[in-house]
């Protein structure tokens, strides 16, 4: 495991509504697309960051009461009553609590009221990934050479490198860490002051050998591998 900057601020915001008709949904979205990328140039972001990662549009339905049953209990019906709308939008910049508050700011501003979410990223997460996996490599063969060394055996040929093992990590993590939430109602009077803790990225490696006796020639099969 190698902890690595979570240098990356990802601002994900959600707008939903209900609108009466679907022309007037889609209106509403559109309309709520150029208030974001309005309230992002206007903070310093360009426009073209703003990416669209979820969007729909379906008929809404609202249940009235109708009457009852033979036994008293109350019957309801679905009735059409317009269409429903969600749109999530994902902004990505390097860390500026600066720009954050000016960006929320301008958001609310601009009469939009959505969830916002906060995840912190690592720039580079292949380069995590990719130390993990050497540290992994070198404690494994370290491990290895100092278990068969004090069995007064040596390590032979490598037979085989394998990524991941029995006693892997979930391969979730690709340096990608949720933080906080957002409900966003009025105006943020106070600046957002916000310093991220590491991300966490780990994998791990099987590697397998021969073991080689000292005092005879030829290897000894080795039936269980080292892993880290």
């Amino acid at each position: 495991m190698v902890k690595s900057p979570a240098d990356m601020t990802v601002v994900r915001a959600s707008v939903e509504g209900i609108a009466p008709t679907f022309s007037k949904a889609l209106e509403a979205v559109s309309e709520s697309t150029t208030l974001f990328k309005d309230a992002a140039q206007d903070a310093g972001i360009k426009r073209d960051t703003l990416k669209t990662s979820n969007f729909s549009v379906s008929q809404h339905f609202k249940e009235k009461k109708v009457g009852v049953d033979k036994d008293g209990r109350a019957v309801y019906k679905k009735f059409a009553d317009g269409f429903s709308y969600h749109q999530d939008f994902r902004f990505e910049f390097p860390n500026d609590n600066g720009l954050l508050t000016k960006l929320v700011n301008n958001i609310l501003d601009n009469g939009i009221a959505p969830r916002i979410h906060l995840d912190f990223v690592n720039s580079d997460p292949e380069a995590a990934k990719n130390e993990a996996l050497r540290k992994a490599t070198e404690n494994a063969t370290k491990e290895a050479r100092m278990i068969v060394e004090a069995a007064g055996a040596r390590l032979g040929r490598l037979l085989e490198v394998k990524r991941g093992g029995s006693y892997d990590y979930d391969d979730y993590d690709e340096g990608y860490r949720s933080r906080s939430a957002m409900e966003c109602c009025s105006n943020i009077c106070a600046n957002i002051d916000i310093d991220p803790e590491d991300v966490s990225t780990s994998d791990s490696v099987t590697l397998t050998w021969e073991i080689e006796d000292r005092n005879l020639r030829g290897a000894i099969p080795l039936l269980y591998p080292f892993q880290d």
